[in-house]
């Protein structure tokens, strides 16, 4: 089986697009009522979109700004990138009326847990998207809770978002705080600021209560990196910290090792040779068998069966259809986002994973 566009994908109508500053551009999708379903999301998620530019067909995720709980809008946010093929196509001529062919949403981004009483968010450009609906849905769930947002952007002009994000400071005076970072500030800038510094960072943890609290980044590898590394070197435990990234490739450095062949083996059984392989999957806490293909994807022979797993990008360029090999072995031709963290302990793109031993055993519930 080979998966077609049309198989993951829906048509949706654009309602609107919002002009959030001269690099960025939200869309608000119509989503019928028969794919209402289909297209709940979580905060923090994001989409796929399928496009035609200039007869290359290409595929880009970008995450939705809009909450659940709180936005009837179904809105994503896109950032124009110098040279970037999707961000250009779809700032430069979707308008409303027109239809995006999407992948329902799908990632794994936010972890919603009861004893969280203070989320510290990162942003970095248009890694604000993910924060603002995680930003919006804890303001509105979690009356226990507060945030603090650390905002960076070379000038106030690229902040996007900007009204919204002091309307909610004021309606949460208690339980919101924003740091605007601009490396760049106008003379007309009132509001304290400062580089995103690890420094600075450094200085900001001196006040919070790390016990309680679960920190998300998100925003250009580079500040990314920087903020993780600030976060660490400071004593923040390693599982508190959440990153998101659509890049299509990984530093040459952090990228899995490979078997003499090239390909990425993950797991821990040696290699068998065979045209079908048995394999064991668990999906939301139910565990059925499959034979799959020795060229077959995990996630197209669960497909081709009639279950409902977890994907989006289709190329290895996201984390959706994560799973862990349990026992066993698959090979990927690519790593494609996975990084060696992410062999060691066994996660696979199912996108892209193919058996490799006989009675292997994949699970998708590990968020």
């Amino acid at each position: 089986m080979s998966l077609k566009i049309d198989d993951i994908a829906h048509n949706l109508k654009v309602l609107k697009r919002i002009e959030e500053t001269p690099q960025a551009t939200s869309f608000v999708l119509e989503i019928p009522e028969n794919l209402k379903e289909k297209f709940k999301y979580k905060p923090g998620q994001f989409v796929s979109f399928f496009m035609d530019v200039k007869g290359e067909q290409i595929s880009r995720s970008y995450s939705l700004s809009s909450a659940p709980e709180v936005d009837e809008d179904f809105q994503v946010t896109v950032k124009r990138v110098e040279g970037g093929k999707g961000s250009n196509f779809l700032c430069d001529h979707i308008q409303a009326g027109d239809t995006l062919k999407t992948a329902p949403p799908s990632g794994h981004f936010f972890k919603s847990m009861d004893s969280t009483k203070h989320f510290v968010l990162f942003g970095g450009g248009s890694g604000i998207t993910p924060l603002f609906s995680i930003l919006k849905h804890v303001l509105k769930t979690k009356p226990d809770a507060r945030v603090s947002l650390v905002y960076a952007n070379r000038s106030e002009d690229q902040i996007i978002y900007k009204k919204e994000l002091q309307q909610w400071a004021t309606d949460h005076t208690s339980r919101l705080q924003i740091h605007h970072l601009l490396s760049q500030p106008s003379a007309a800038w009132e509001l304290p600021t400062s580089k995103i510094t690890s420094a600075w960072i450094g200085s900001f943890l001196g006040e919070i209560d790390q016990g309680s609290t679960e920190f998300y980044i998100c925003g250009p590898e580079g500040y990314m990196e920087l903020c993780k590394n600030a976060l660490l070197e400071s004593s923040v435990a390693k599982e508190r910290v959440h990153q998101e990234s659509f890049a299509t490739s990984i530093p040459k450095s952090a990228q899995p090792a490979t078997d003499i062949d090239g390909k990425t083996l993950i797991g821990k059984s040696p290699s068998e040779e065979a045209d079908t392989y048995k394999v064991s999957v668990t999906l939301q806490g139910v565990t059925k068998e499959f034979n799959v293909k020795k060229d077959e994807t995990i996630l197209e022979a669960l497909i081709e069966a009639g279950e409902n797993p977890p994907y989006s990008c289709m190329d290895g360029a996201c984390m959706a259809c994560m799973g862990k090999v349990e026992s066993g072995l698959v090979m990927q031709e690519d790593p494609g986002i996975l990084t060696q963290e992410n062999i060691d302990v066994g996660e696979c793109l199912t996108c892209q994973s193919k058996p490799r031993a006989q009675n292997s055993k994949i699970t998708y519930d590990i968020f």
